[in-house]
């Protein structure tokens, strides 16, 4: 490590170490919606409501603490690689939280037509 890097650990001690901010950033930008899509169409082929709706709105759930944690906690970027703010996050949660339900409600749609 040069000296420059150990002069820049020591001044910043609150900086995450480990992996643990990757896993949440590939978290809320992948794993969790492929969570939510996949959660939703195994969903639609059960009568509502069923347990896989519940884990479909906690998947939505866990996304948004994930997302607040990454920002708050672990200095959680952009997508472009920015630093994040709340406002980003207000953002995430502004658009998800529609997203998700026309997922669901589309999902829920398909069913009663049979198209599932």
């Amino acid at each position: 490590m040069s000296s420059n890097q150990r002069q820049r650990a020591q001044d910043s001690p609150d900086q995450p170490i480990g992996c643990l901010p990757a896993i949440l950033r590939t978290f809320w930008m992948a794993i969790g919606n492929l969570g939510l899509f996949f959660c939703g169409m195994f969903a639609a082929r059960q009568p509502a409501p069923s347990a896989l709706d519940f884990v479909y709105v906690g998947i939505v759930i866990t996304l948004i603490v994930v997302r607040y944690l990454d920002i708050t906690r672990f200095q959680g970027q952009t997508a472009d690689g920015d630093p994040a703010t709340i406002a980003h996050w207000r953002r995430y949660v502004i658009g998800l939280i529609p997203t998700a339900a026309a997922l669901w409600v589309f999902t829920r749609f398909a069913r009663a037509q049979g198209w599932m």
